[in-house]
Order: structure tokens, then C-alpha cells, then sequence
């Protein structure tokens, strides 16, 4: 059995990415318990999406394949940018006794 393989660019998975946090988001208003034990919208929907993309491959129906390697060099550069725009000059600076 053949199964249809779609790949993505750079730019559709950009915006699936964006669709499954609003999805998220969404599920986030519906059901208050994600709210209570804080789950981000990003993981709500990140989850679903894998859980449906997960069923599309396991029944041989679809495989998606995403273009994530320039995406993910360029947000690996912008977290640690900002961990490290975050630190304490202060805190660099003192010595410990």
C-alpha cells in the first residue's frame, strides 16, 4: 500500500504552527481545566495536531513532512538570544565567597 506523502515549506509549516496555537488557544476558552493546571496553548494544540498527524500516518492514509531545519536555526538563535538578554549584569558580576 502507497501512501501520499505532502511536504510542507518552510512557510506552511510556519503557518500550521500558528493554526494549532490558535487552536489551542481555543480549546483553552472551551475547557477551563487546561487553564487550572496551565497548560500553554502552544502544547494543547501541538498535541492534538501530533495525536491527529499520528493517526493520518499509523493508518496509512497521509505523511506530512515539514521544512524545519531553517526554522528551527533560526528560533534555537532567537531563545538564547533572549536567556541571555535576560541575565543580571549584577548577578555576573558578584563574586562568591
Amino acid at each position: 500500500m502507497q501512501i501520499n506523502i505532502i511536504t510542507l515549506s518552510m512557510f506552511e509549516t510556519l503557518g500550521i504552527a500558528v493554526l494549532a496555537i490558535y487552536f489551542g488557544d481555543w480549546l483553552r476558552t472551551r475547557f477551563p481545566i487546561l487553564k487550572r493546571y496551565c497548560l500553554p496553548a502552544s502544547v494543547v494544540g501541538g498535541t492534538i495536531f501530533s495525536f491527529i498527524s499520528l493517526a493520518l500516518h499509523s493508518t496509512h492514509i497521509l505523511e506530512l513532512q515539514f521544512d524545519f531545519k531553517t526554522i528551527n536555526q533560526f528560533f534555537y538563535c532567537l531563545f538564547f538570544a533572549a536567556c541571555g538578554s535576560a541575565a543580571s549584569i549584577s548577578l555576573l558580576k558578584k563574586e562568591e565567597n
